[in-house]
């Protein structure tokens, strides 16, 4: 491979090393969550927490974490077997969000959406960070703090009795009450952006504390 690195121009050198470390540590971290679990895969990790074996948080977190590793690696892999080829590769979901929430939130964000393996922080210039994890447009979590207050909207598939189930709100009580920002049926930037803006306005969504 070195050898073949080396006829290579300098720019796609890099690139080459950078994914060949990004798979490598995406693969890494999804067996990470998996083995805490003793989870053989995301499929079972979910089940588990469908049935109530496993507490709905921080495992929903992790769950929709192995699943964007995962998916993350993928994409990488596609990247790496078609850079050679010039040919355009579609980027990652989370990559996609930060272009576009940056774009579109401006003034609300204190700093750049800012992509990790398994998430995309945003900073809002109110003070609040949200984490925003999605695995797909039904299979997310969203989870912010502002000082001692943390809240979240997710999508486990925990509390069927409320009337947006499977998507939920967490409070800052410590509640679990209908979803009164998002909707899974909606393109994921739409809710983020929805959510920012409600956050601008209500950090805790109304719940006090």
């Amino acid at each position: 491979m070195d050898a073949f690195r080396s006829v290579l121009p300098p720019e796609q050198a890099v690139e080459l090393d950078r994914l060949s470390r990004l798979l490598f540590e995406l693969r890494h971290y999804r067996n990470q969550v998996l083995a805490h679990y003793g989870a053989a895969d995301e499929t079972e990790l979910r089940a588990r927490i469908e049935c109530g074996e496993l507490d709905e948080h921080p495992a929903w977190e992790h769950y929709l974490g192995a699943r964007i590793l995962a998916d993350t690696r993928e994409a990488a892999r596609t990247a790496l077997a078609e850079h050679l080829k010039g040919t355009a590769v579609p980027a990652s979901l989370h990559l996609e969000l930060a272009e576009t929430l940056g774009e579109a939130l401006g003034a609300e964000l204190a700093a750049a959406p800012q992509p990790a393996l398994d998430a995309l922080v945003l900073r809002l210039a109110n003070g609040i960070e949200l984490t925003v994890r999605y695995a797909a447009p039904d299979a997310y979590s969203l989870r912010w703090t502002r000082g001692e207050a943390e809240c979240g909207i997710d999508t486990a598939p925990v509390h069927r009795d409320l009337a947006t189930s499977p998507n939920h709100f967490h409070d800052a009580a410590g509640r679990t009450l209908a979803d009164p920002v998002t909707d899974p049926k909606a393109a994921p930037a739409e809710n983020v952006i929805r959510l920012v803006h409600r956050l601008t306005a209500e950090p805790t969504l109304g719940s006090g504390v």
